[in-house]
């Protein structure tokens, strides 16, 4: 009997113990509590997992001011100058690793002026620092591995970001809106970070230069747009897309080496880039999207490469200063005011069949259109492409050619005709300017025989 009775209260023990565990632990996740360390109060919840998370005092309440923005610290003493986070917090007579700067934790606390984090931190969640408009010095340690949603979104005093190699995400313009940001540093290592996320650096109107380390695969919408100082851009090696308006306005921009490995650029990537005048694209894009470099006006050249089969609308609308494209072989298609506006001089186009396009995708016909041996009769019978004065056919780098009834060559620095006595010869320069046969020096030249297609002849000494 005394054994039944004392088996019954060891299981009533272990009951109320297992009860009272449970308790603790819900009541340990859901207290806030303080904690003071080197004259700063900052306060903190413990996770189930024993960890402990900075969060603002208010935690998980808001306070609604009349303008509808949101106030954590309501009522409350915020941070000021030089804080520091522990590195552990003592609660329940047990010390907490401190791993988590938690959600909106030090929102607005704008008197903040600089920030040392332990080296236990593993994350800074969404808005963990968001507006905190004094903050000149913030160290990121090794061991963080994501950085949430608008984390450092408007921290306009913030000169300079370093992110550790243990970083594998960042969220959506964690750095936006951080005007006095001027550098950013991917500390070197093997770097985990697969995108540069939407908005991340979105209106960092002071940085200058940009270098993203090897890894980073997609860079996502409006990255770095209206990042209007960006000067120098290097893009990673493992780069494969390019997000819609990535870095719109980036009017500081002066050239664009892509990576052989990029197949995707989206609508707008490069738009109102106004400062841009080189652009090399890669052989991997199959398109080239709507208003992608559109009203980039000091582009003087651009060369879309094989494997491109259409341009999209506006794609390069309005690039004033383009004055000579060409287009490859694959080429099916133009968009609407593709090259609207544009003051091209000389169109060369590799297609033997006439790509689509619309009566608005050029503004005016008065370039020169270089077109493969052989097709400019189908070109000039086209119902828009024949708009264009002068289309002359590509014959280049032939010493010896006979077309038309007639043979051409290259003797001396003259151009040789053969088979057209009783006819005009006329020789141009690639512009179109009349130039006298005699001493060319090398270069690509149109001849005309009379009111026969026009032929490109390309002089070799």
């Amino acid at each position: 009997m005394k054994k039944t009775v004392l088996k019954a209260l060891l299981c009533v023990s272990l009951i109320f113990n297992f009860q009272f565990s449970i308790f603790n632990s819900a009541q340990a996740q859901d207290s806030v509590f303080s904690y003071t360390y080197q004259g700063t109060t900052l306060y903190y919840i413990v996770e189930a997992n024993g960890d402990a998370t900075m969060v603002p005092p208010m935690h998980p309440d808001l306070h609604w001011n009349d303008d509808n923005t949101a106030e954590t610290w309501w009522g409350y003493s915020k941070p000021q100058g030089a804080v520091t986070v522990p590195d552990s917090v003592p609660f329940g007579g047990t010390m907490h690793a401190v791993t988590s700067i938690g959600l909106r934790a030090l929102l607005h606390c704008d008197s903040i002026t600089s920030l040392t984090l332990p080296p236990t931190v593993r994350q800074l969640e969404m808005n963990a620092l968001r507006e905190c408009r004094r903050l000149q010095s913030v160290v990121i340690p090794e061991g963080v591995t994501s950085i949430g949603r608008t984390a450092f979104f408007d921290c306009n005093a913030l000169p300079s970001v370093t992110l550790p190699s243990t970083v594998v995400a960042i969220d959506y313009g964690a750095f936006g809106r951080c005007y006095s940001l001027q550098s950013v540093t991917f500390t070197p290592g093997p770097v985990s970070i697969a995108a540069i996320p939407e908005y991340c650096f979105y209106e960092d109107s002071s940085l200058v230069a940009i270098e993203l380390p090897d890894g980073i695969t997609t860079i996502d919408t409006g990255a770095f747009r209206h990042c209007n100082n960006l000067t120098s851009l290097t893009l990673p090696a493992t780069l494969t897309s390019i997000g819609p308006a990535a870095f719109r306005e980036c009017r500081s921009l002066q050239s664009l080496d892509f990576p052989a490995t990029l197949t995707s650029i989206g609508s707008s990537a490069f738009r109102d880039c106004y400062g841009l005048q080189s652009v090399t694209l890669p052989q991997g894009l199959t398109a080239i999207s709507y208003a992608c470099f559109y009203q980039d006006t000091m582009l003087a050249r651009i060369d879309i490469p094989d494997g491109v089969t259409g341009i999209g609308d506006y794609a390069f609308g309005k690039c004033y200063g383009l004055h000579y494209a060409s287009l490859p072989s694959t080429l099916d298609s133009l968009g609407e005011e593709s090259f609207s506006k544009c003051h091209l001089d000389t169109l060369t186009v590799a297609a033997t069949e006439p790509p689509a396009l619309t009566t608005n995708t050029f503004s005016t016909y008065t370039a020169v259109v270089i077109v493969p041996c052989g097709s400019a009769v189908t070109y000039r019978r086209h119902s828009v492409w024949g708009r264009f004065g002068m289309i002359v056919e590509e014959c280049s780098g032939i010493d010896d050619l006979e077309v038309m009834g007639y043979r051409l060559w290259v003797m001396d620095g003259r151009i040789v005709v053969e088979g057209a006595e009783g006819e005009t010869v006329s020789v141009y320069d690639i512009t179109g300017r009349h130039v006298l046969n005699n001493g060319l020096p090398t270069g690509v030249y149109l001849v005309r025989v009379g009111d026969r297609p026009a032929r490109k002849v390309v002089v070799v000494k």
